[in-house]
């Protein structure tokens, strides 16, 4: 698939294989960031995705909500990514730390 640029399809195939993390770095690197942050965040069984998902959203947020951005086009962008974010349970992320 990856050499017919389906990656899209490939994406999608892995996501119905349960295979999150990986649709997700697909998603990422053709600039589907929404798509990757979704993927990332149902990966609920790993952390690592989880924290590259809240990566993603950090990284969307500082492009489009910066002090130098002057585009009103990207307010809804900043919306999707808040939308998101509020979505994340920090549960496991915060039951490590009060182990250590």
């Amino acid at each position: 698939m990856e050499d017919y640029d389906l990656d899209v399809s490939r994406a999608a195939l892995l996501e119905q294989l349960g295979k999150f993390s990986d649709a997700a770095k697909i998603h990422l690197e053709e600039g589907r960031i929404s798509e990757a942050i979704r993927l990332y965040l149902k990966d609920s069984l790993h952390e690592e995705s989880l924290l590259l998902g809240i990566e993603c959203i950090l990284q969307g947020l500082w492009e489009k909500a910066s002090f130098g951005v002057k585009s009103l086009g990207q307010i809804q962008e900043v919306v999707d990514l808040l939308n998101q974010a509020s979505k994340i349970e920090f549960k496991s992320i915060c039951a490590e730390e009060v182990k250590i």
